[in-house]
């Protein structure tokens, strides 16, 4: 059997013998009845079979093959190259990388997330019991009005978004917004010329930064079943920014009516009131009362300016009546013929009676050319 090969089927992968002179020829398989060719066998071919069949070399004390990036030999596999090795050197960092930043982001979680949770079981359980095992509203911001809540200032709802501004306990609340115009009427006056005029008293302010040219004052009157009777009128020229003047508003009505003063409010720069006439200015102003009975009449006593360019030749001056305790006792209202010229002054005199009766103790006045 020394002359004869042993070969493999390619179809089969069944072995079988063959004679040397049938290589390079057709030959048909006996287990499977294909015809195959067996080709001729090569030196090449057998050590590259006797390669496969040889054990690899043992590793170097070292733990890596000599040679690496090199050929490898008879029976050797084929060792990486150094480029292999750096591509497999940037793999492993990208992965150590990614698991850094894995274990950093579960870090902060663990060190800000569970501190907006339960510290344990138990607190769970206790926050369980408050307020039963459904979901909890979520907290409102320090200092954000809570959904239903009241404006301590005002008593009105406050408003969503709008933080209101921190108080101390007990202080007081915060001041209300300052009106660009604020009218403040402190009581009504009668009795002048037989029982037919009323005056509205009080005050008006300007707390604008610019001059009024006019302001039409309106403040109506009602019965004590709050039925409309008339209105008191005022015309103010000229007010001065950041200023309070007197207010001093005429009713006219038949003798003997009376009424109750109802809401104010005014008109700025209204349609037939001249805007050019000069402002005027007063000054030392100076009640003169009996000191010795209750004042029934008396007078002011104050110093006119005319700050225009144009004379002045009629002027309305208005004065209130202040006693003691600072509230307004009475009024007066006059109308003054003086031929004021421009930038000029003039003392003028005016007249109260039966319009008080308490002492006086100051006076305000203010005066404008007569329309």
């Amino acid at each position: 059997m020394a002359d004869t090969l042993e070969v493999e089927c390619g179809f089969c992968r069944k072995r079988f013998r063959l004679k040397p002179e049938q290589v390079n020829h057709d030959v048909r398989c006996p287990h499977c009845r294909t015809a195959v060719k067996i080709p001729a066998r090569t030196d090449m071919a057998v050590e590259a079979a006797e390669a496969l069949c040889r054990p690899a070399p043992p590793r170097s004390a070292a733990g890596h093959r000599s040679g690496a990036g090199q050929r490898a030999g008879p029976g050797q596999r084929p060792l990486p190259s150094r480029g292999s090795h750096s591509q497999t050197v940037v793999v492993v960092s990208a992965v150590l990388l990614v698991v850094a930043l894995v274990g950093g982001g579960i870090g902060l979680w663990a060190v800000y997330g569970r501190s907006q949770a339960p510290s344990s079981s138990s607190e769970m359980g206790r926050e369980a019991g408050r307020g039963g095992s459904g979901p909890k509203p979520a907290a409102a911001a320090p200092g954000a009005p809570a959904v239903g809540a009241v404006s301590p200032a005002t008593g009105a709802p406050a408003t969503p978004g709008v933080l209101p501004v921190p108080t101390a306990p007990g202080a007081p609340p915060p001041p209300a917004a300052v009106e660009p115009i604020a009218i403040k009427v402190e009581r009504l006056l009668g009795g002048f010329r037989d029982d037919t005029i009323t005056y509205a008293v009080g005050r008006v302010t300007n707390h604008t930064d610019s001059p009024i040219l006019v302001l039409k004052v309106i403040v109506p009157i009602t019965d004590s079943s709050g039925n409309a009777v008339g209105e008191a009128l005022a015309m103010i020229l000229n007010l001065p920014p950041k200023t309070t003047v007197p207010l001093v508003a005429e009713w006219v009505h038949a003798e003997g009516a009376r009424g109750i003063r109802g809401d104010v409010h005014f008109v700025v720069n209204p349609a037939g009131v001249p805007r050019d006439l000069p402002a005027m200015n007063v000054e030392d102003v100076l009640p003169w009362p009996d000191p010795n009975t209750l004042i029934l009449s008396g007078v002011v006593k104050a110093r006119v300016t005319n700050m225009g360019f144009v004379p002045v030749g009629t002027i309305d001056a208005v004065a209130i009546l202040v006693g003691a305790d600072g509230k307004i006792v009475g009024c007066a209202k006059n109308s003054l013929t003086k031929d004021i010229k421009p930038r000029k002054s003039q003392d003028i005199t005016i007249r109260w009676d039966h319009c008080s009766k308490s002492l006086v103790n100051t006076a305000e006045v203010w005066v404008q050319p007569a329309l």
